[in-house]
């Protein structure tokens, strides 16, 4: 499902801004991709615009995070950089905690 059918399915408006880097947010939102796997963390793509840096080396940790990928989630995490010429992911984050809700049923 493209991005923008997932927000025209779920009545979401996308609306930005340029958050200050180096600083810790508690940022609410989900997984939308599991890009890389490393030794010492996930290397993900959260809300479709947030490529973001996981740290955790415990195998167990990794596989639940990408199991909830596509659940709501509160992560705690700071912006590193901001390219606006990026199209993909013009926010980079670190993030080192992860709080997952619980899953919400979705009538369709």
């Amino acid at each position: 499902m493209s991005k923008e059918d997932f927000f025209d399915k779920h009545g979401l408006e996308l609306k930005t801004a340029i958050p200050e880097l180096n600083v810790w947010y508690p940022l609410f939102g989900m997984i939308t991709d599991v890009i890389e796997e490393k030794e010492d963390s996930l290397i993900v793509e959260m809300n479709f615009n947030i490529k973001m840096t996981i740290y955790t080396d415990n195998s167990e940790h990794k596989n639940i995070i990408k199991e909830k990928s596509l659940e709501s989630g509160i992560f705690y995490a700071k912006f590193i950089s901001y390219d606006k010429t990026e199209e993909k992911h013009p926010y980079e984050a670190e993030c080192k905690t992860v709080i997952f809700g619980k899953p919400q049923l979705s009538e369709t």
